[in-house]
């Protein structure tokens, strides 16, 4: 019952968890693809994790290398509605039983809520692309460790839809602000296209060693995200021939060590 806007910049109630590391949500959510796991959790969370989490959680855990097998998959999709969707992954040994590779991509490209800007002549717009190289070691029977690295690059140009006759700035003139819309329409009339880019770089590094009396585990991460927010905070165009142009520039880095 508690929202959440993944562009409001502020941390959410239920902390999103990428290999037991907390993301920055529009990082998990943006390229889901190559998972193993995923868990949605009740309750006050996050005890092992370096961060906690006061309601609840949410945690995304991807695939792993094969030590034995080599493997790998690929597959696509398409709508008829301009979206496109490709991903793919290869696992290989590169020292059967002790040390393996694994390389995931996505990318993706859509038309997001559908909704095209009278304006502008503009249609909403997604485009993301993110990879993933995970390195899975282990040397001897007691120790193991995985190293995996994520480069993420989202740009998103969502259009807001809007409805009504139009706003009349002048009663001397007649002129209005934008076409009669309804709702069924999906259209919108703001004189500057909104645009949100996100583009992050995301490490994190597992390693247990067995003692035989006792396992001591080291999870650890960090994220270099870069977010810029542009929209127009007159949406409806209430005021013609004006951009009311909003920036947000968030620059992003948080290191997570967690020794047990």
């Amino acid at each position: 019952g508690i929202t959440f806007n993944p562009d409001s910049g502020s941390a959410p109630s239920v902390n999103v968890y990428i290999n037991d590391i907390q993301v920055d949500p529009q990082v998990a959510f943006t390229a889901i693809y190559d998972v193993a796991q995923i868990e949605v959790l009740r309750g006050p969370q996050g005890l092992f994790r370096g961060s906690t989490s006061p309601a609840g959680s949410i945690t995304l855990t991807t695939r792993k290398p094969d030590l034995d097998v080599t493997e790998g998959y690929f597959q696509g999709s398409v709508t008829s509605r301009n979206a496109v969707n490709v991903q793919g992954a290869a696992s290989i040994p590169l020292v059967p039983g002790k040390l393996a590779l694994r390389a995931a991509a996505l990318v993706d490209f859509n038309r997001g809520n559908y909704v095209k800007n009278v304006v502008t002549d503009r249609r909403s717009r997604g485009d993301t692309e993110s990879y993933r190289l995970s390195l899975q070691a282990e040397p001897t029977e007691r120790l193991n460790a995985t190293l995996i690295y994520q480069y993420l690059s989202s740009d998103q140009s969502p259009q807001i839809a809007v409805f009504g006759p139009g706003n009349q700035p002048s009663l001397l003139d007649p002129s209005r602000s934008g076409p009669p819309l309804k709702i069924g329409d999906r259209k919108a009339v703001a004189e500057l296209d909104p645009r949100f880019t996100n583009e992050t770089h995301l490490v994190t590094f597992e390693a247990n060693y067995d003692m035989d009396f006792a396992t001591l585990s080291l999870n650890s991460g960090y994220q270099d995200s870069k977010l810029k927010q542009l929209r127009d905070s007159d949406m409806a165009n209430a005021v013609p021939n004006y951009a009311q142009a909003q920036r947000t520039d968030t620059p992003y880095k948080v290191t997570t060590v967690d020794l047990r």
